[in-house]
């Protein structure tokens, strides 16, 4: 028989997409501010914490970006493996026996 879940539930499943898509807006936000109060904030020093601040804004948002290809990607292909296949996918065949493996110790 299929797994049917409630339409809130699947409604909070891909609520997460949008929630990865909402956190990689508020890290570059972050990366922004750290990098720009940085520069601003003392300019008696400002060549080398410019320096430093530049650094910081390319390896955060170059952070942020592998993030964000990667997160949604993951979260989407779990929503088709878990939530789309537990619906319509039946099982069936013989049970799994790895290389005939006899067990001792523990049970099956």
């Amino acid at each position: 028989m299929p797994y049917f879940k409630s339409p809130m539930g699947n409604a909070l499943s891909y609520a997460r997409i949008i929630a990865v898509g909402l956190s990689s807006i508020y890290i570059a936000s972050t990366v922004n501010d750290i990098t720009f109060k940085m520069i601003w904030a003392d300019h008696s020093k400002i060549g080398a914490i410019a320096i430093g601040a530049i650094i910081l804004f390319i390896l955060g948002h170059a952070l942020n970006t592998v993030l964000s290809i990667i997160a949604p990607g993951l979260h989407a292909l779990r929503l088709q493996y878990v939530e789309f296949f537990g619906k319509f996918y039946e099982g069936g065949g013989k049970k799994f026996n790895p290389f005939g493996y006899i067990r001792k110790y523990t049970e099956e």
